[in-house]
């Protein structure tokens, strides 16, 4: 569903959607006398399973309750386009089309541990409170079973028993006379979303090449439902991490780009090996008006090299999916790239000699220079990377965390009364991304002595940090009961990870202090639009 807008007052954030004047795809299926024929069935399945692959691969989203009711159709014609709605229980998830690659242990830490959805539609694996984004693939089996027949393929005169067949019972059976006229692919999609080994389901992206939907004549995916939600995404990005995409897709070799490749071709129709204006408008004529900025500003956010035209890498590195540019591998390589003198640190002069203009490197080392000492270190880098666009940065606005302010802020601090100071314990669970950075300065406390005081400078909104309730300029004071000792931040943060799975953090700060209140950052890089980039072959 479409956001129109955003509104925000003193005391809450509105979003204003699109209107869905078409009602639930439940009422649809029971007012439909003579049932829904294959090929309506197979077109709105085409399209949840098209917008669940977008949560699972671009959002790092599981919906967890899909069910008819959770889908509208966005208007009263026959072919009206469906929405998927209520993300209520919604859960997150490592972003990308697979975790094959990624070790068992590490894979069941980043599954689901709660048991949530609606009976007739939860998957089996949901109960053992241990399941991934597998689930929603389950629940449209389900539906896409409901939808052909009529009924639901387990069932019980209650709730116990609707959920005791769901949990135990066999493979799916496709009773006559109900499934006698319904095609073999139809079933077979049906029986292979709706597997009881998780690990041999489908993901979103594979079941949408099922032979069912060629069986029925669905016609593809149109571009814009295919790529278009990416590239409104990299449009979204600050330019240093639009560069060091295009690093990537430069260096690296996936499936998934050798099918980005076609799709280019495609959109390329005079050969001309680049993409034009008018091809793009062409390839994204369903592109709703309300998607963002006008089309010629949605354009120059994707020409990075400012020729007025897209070229092969460009597109690449707006189309491809989100995991091969969250992949650790690439966000080192990437790094690598741009620390030309192996320093350790991304500096402005090593993005000079990139961009060939020294204002403009400061400004790309501010888009990730989170603990403003003019340099880019890796942690900052990653964090930059692996922040999706939807994600909000929590930090001082301005140049609240230079070392000067934090030192100020240290000061008063030290000299304030212990009355005004407001000291809590905070429990955080640990993982691999605390969503916070950390930064440590020297302040000449009262007895002319040195005090090392640990500020967090930055929180991500999506984080274990944030969750925990800590918030950028509050003053991390002990870790576990232990005073904080002098370290790196690096350091730092290392040693709360190694303290899994949950660690008590104690964090200061003084709420009456205007200094000490925290702002949303807007890093804006107005003068970076006009900046040329392109990746040498």
């Amino acid at each position: 569903m479409n956001v129109v807008d955003l509104i925000e007052d003193d005391r809450a954030l509105y979003i204003v959607q699109e209107f869905c004047s078409g009602g639930e795809l439940f009422e649809k299926i029971v007012s439909a006398e003579e049932g829904l024929t294959e090929r309506d069935a197979a077109r709105i399945v085409q399209q949840v399973l098209s917008g669940i692959q977008h949560c699972h691969d671009e959002l790092g989203v599981v919906h967890r309750d899909l069910k008819p009711e959770n889908i509208l159709f966005k208007n009263s014609d026959p072919d009206s386009d469906v929405v998927i709605i209520d993300f209520g229980l919604a859960g997150e998830i490592p972003r990308g089309p697979s975790m094959k690659n990624l070790a068992d242990q590490d894979a069941m830490e980043m599954n689901l541990k709660t048991t949530v959805g609606t009976p007739y539609y939860i998957a089996p694996e949901v109960f053992s409170k241990d399941y991934g984004k597998e689930c929603d693939i389950w629940s449209i089996g389900v539906i896409a079973y409901i939808l052909l027949c009529g009924f639901p393929p387990f069932t019980g005169d209650n709730e116990r028993e609707i959920m005791h067949m769901v949990k135990h019972g066999g493979p799916v059976e496709f009773p006559l006379p109900e499934w006698k006229l319904i095609s073999k692919e139809a079933r077979n999609f049906c029986a292979t979303l709706m597997t009881r080994n998780p690990a041999d389901r489908p993901t979103a992206s594979e079941a949408l090449r099922h032979n069912w939907f060629k069986r029925t004549d669905t016609a593809p995916l149109s571009i814009y439902k295919t790529i278009g939600s990416r590239l409104e995404m990299f449009n979204n990005m600050n330019q240093l991490k639009k560069m060091a995409s295009m690093v990537i897709v430069s260096r690296v070799q996936d499936t998934e780009v050798r099918e980005l490749k076609r799709l280019f071709q495609k959109i390329d129709v005079h050969n001309t090996g680049t993409i034009d204006i008018d091809e793009l408008k062409d390839a994204l004529d369903d592109r709703p008006e309300i998607a963002g900025m006008d089309f010629t500003a949605f354009f120059e956010g994707l020409d990075m090299d400012k020729t007025n035209k897209i070229n092969y890498n460009e597109f690449l590195a707006a189309a491809v999916c989100p995991a091969v540019r969250l992949d650790a591998a690439n966000i080192r390589l990437a790094f690598n790239y741009f620390d030309k003198d192996n320093s350790g640190f991304i500096t402005a002069g090593n993005l000079a000699t990139i961009v060939n203009s020294k204002e403009q490197a400061r400004s790309l080392i501010g888009e990730a220079d989170f603990r403003h000492d003019n340099k880019i270190a890796f942690d900052e880098f990653v964090a930059m990377m692996t922040m999706p666009e939807h994600k909000v940065l929590l930090s001082e606005e301005g140049q609240g965390t230079t070392e000067a302010n934090l030192m100020e802020l240290g000061k008063i601090w030290l000299t304030t009364d212990a009355s005004e100071k407001e000291e809590i314990e905070k429990t955080l669970f640990t993982s691999k991304d605390l969503g916070m950075l950390l930064k440590q300065v020297k302040v000449i406390g009262g007895n002319h002595l040195p005090v090392d005081l640990t500020f967090v400078i930055m929180v991500d909104s999506k984080g274990p940090a944030f969750e925990a309730g800590i918030s950028p300029l509050e003053l991390l004071l002990e870790i576990d009961g232990q005073p904080v000792q002098p370290d790196t931040a690096g350091g730092l943060l290392k040693l709360i990870e190694a303290k899994g799975p949950s660690v008590t953090l104690k964090t200061g700060t003084i709420p009456g202090h205007p200094k000490f209140q925290r702002r949303r950052s807007r890093r804006e890089s107005s003068d970076l639009t006009s900046m040329r980039f392109q990746v040498p072959e």
